[in-house]
């Protein structure tokens, strides 16, 4: 019995070493490959988009940075005439002229917005027609009165205040492509705001959509490409939408509105009416002619230099301009 017993012991401990050496070692090797290869896969889909994210923010950061150095432009011989629209005279006399080229409903919009920044800001805004200075803006302080006193709505940029004057008077169609990845700070206001419907808030990320491109360095080549995406766009009659396009390729090469804002007939000159940022203030500015305006928004941006993309250059609707 203790032979039989021993026998079938040995017998018990070589099918276990059998089944947990040789038998499971082909299975896990196999296991083993197939569960780098699994993680190799994870790693590179989420290195690839931690890529294209750390991109897209670069992209964001260059775009913001070219905002912020725009700087006051002189024309030769004469400042600009601008104002702030913190006296009642200049901003009736700007909302007069805009509601001549355009529907009263959006120009009011837009008025409700400028009265509700101006109300904590209007002791730092020094611009009004009177006066042939160009300004300067603390934007600081703008900030801090505005914490202090609390607004109605959050602050807008300039593509908001561009639409908000457009929307009722051009029609966007709904083939046009979106990418609205660089309009994130433009969304998030729109929805705190509730100054947009549905349709409308489609329609505006449309209109300001970035728009995929080549490489050319040349601003006229772009300016062909910016063109046949603005030509989605019926523009309103009567009133332009002047804008600075900015080329960048660090997520790919693309162009993008940067900076934008609405030219209108002004007796024998013309008025622009545009927000800096969401930061700084709304101005209105008289020009002579539009030549004028094009030179007053190509100076701002004239320190957005990078010699891998083609220089901002100037569109009036779906025309590049220079």
């Amino acid at each position: 019995m203790k032979i039989k017993h021993i026998l079938i012991l040995l017998l018990a401990l070589a099918t276990l070493i059998i089944a947990c050496g040789a038998g499971p070692q082909k299975t896990s090797r196999r296991g083993a490959r197939r569960s780098v290869t699994a993680t190799m896969r994870k790693r590179g889909k989420a290195t690839g988009r931690r890529t294209r994210a750390a991109k897209r923010r670069a992209s964001r950061r260059k775009i913001k940075a070219a905002a912020k150095k725009q700087k006051p432009s002189k024309e030769k011989g004469e400042a600009p005439v601008i104002s702030n629209m913190v006296k009642a005279e200049d901003k009736q006399y700007v909302a007069e002229k805009l509601k001549a080229s355009l529907q009263p409903a959006g120009v009011d919009q837009l008025m409700t917005l400028v009265d509700d920044y101006n109300s904590a800001a209007a002791p730092y805004l020094t611009a009004d027609f009177s006066k042939k200075v160009a300004p300067t803006y603390d934007v600081g302080k703008i900030t801090e009165a505005q914490s202090k006193k609390g607004m109605a709505y959050p602050n807008t940029n300039c593509r908001i205040t561009t639409y908000l004057l457009l929307k009722n008077d051009m029609n966007i169609s709904d083939n046009t492509p979106v990418d609205g990845d660089l309009l994130f700070m433009d969304r998030e206001a729109l929805t705190r705001s509730k100054l947009l419907n549905e349709k409308e808030m489609a329609d505006f990320m449309r209109l300001f959509s970035r728009v995929k491109t080549g490489g050319s360095k040349n601003p006229a080549e772009q300016g062909k490409v910016m063109a046949s995406f603005l030509s989605k766009m019926q523009f309103p009659k009567n009133a332009a939408m002047v804008s600075v396009v900015l080329h960048d390729n660090l997520d790919g090469n693309c162009l993008f509105i940067g900076h934008v804002g609405v030219l209108v007939k002004d007796g024998d000159g013309y008025l622009f009416v545009e927000k800096i940022s969401f930061e700084e203030p709304y101005q209105a500015i008289k020009f002579k002619t539009k030549e004028a305006c094009y030179r007053y928004l190509k100076n701002k941006f004239k320190d957005y230099t990078d010699p891998q993309v083609a220089p901002p250059f100037i569109m009036e609707n779906n025309r590049y301009v220079g």
